[in-house]
């Protein structure tokens, strides 16, 4: 059985262990709750940009893991990222991708076209990712983890996330509006993770 988005983001966020998380919309609520830290980057609103956001803190920092938690949808506008992470090859860098089925959970759980079709482990791989993996389960990836954060990057993670049984959202259900904070978290995390990683030197 596919795993949650929560149970996903504990598992890795419980091996962490000092490294940079970028995280992208329906993640960063679950790593927020279940890892809070300076090392957390939340990109939103800019949807498609968690891949080369963490590239750029990866090159940056070749001394720290960077932990990419990249959605399906978000990674769709973005696909040519993958050729970038892979002709740079960074050795720290971790690119999980949760998919779902949805170019975003919120706002009515609108799908990506051909939501099941996309080969993502097959396009990393093409695209020159070091190592590829899959998991299905949450079984899967909790065995699985502890050798693929050990090994050299740039790796590649497809994770099968399930959706929670929540109503979707509509005339009687309506969505709320998103606050300020929600689009200035990106600029003011920027600003703590480099701040966190200059006292770390």
């Amino acid at each position: 059985m596919s795993m949650l988005n929560r149970e996903a983001v504990g598992l890795i966020a419980a091996r962490r262990e000092g490294a940079v998380v970028v995280t992208t919309m329906s993640s960063i609520f679950s790593v927020m709750d279940l890892s809070p830290s300076p090392l957390n980057v939340r990109v939103a609103p800019l949807m498609g940009g968690a891949s080369s956001i963490g590239l750029g803190i990866a090159l940056a920092r070749p001394d720290r893991k960077v932990i990419v938690l990249d959605g399906d949808g978000s990674l769709a506008m973005q696909l040519g990222t993958l050729l970038t992470v892979a002709e740079a090859a960074p050795a720290n860098y971790y690119h999980f991708v949760f998919h779902n089925g949805l170019l975003y959970e919120g706002g009515g759980r609108v799908h990506i076209a051909g939501a099941q079709k996309p080969d993502f482990c097959g396009l990393a791989r093409s695209a020159g990712y070091r190592s590829v993996h899959d998991f299905s389960t949450k079984e899967s990836l909790e065995k699985g983890l502890p050798g693929l954060l050990a090994e050299r990057g740039p790796v590649f993670a497809r994770l099968e996330i399930a959706l929670p049984a929540t109503p979707r959202w509509s005339e009687n259900n309506p969505q709320g509006e998103l606050p300020d904070w929600w689009f200035a978290q990106m600029p003011d995390d920027a600003r703590a993770c480099k701040e966190a990683l200059a006292r770390a030197r």
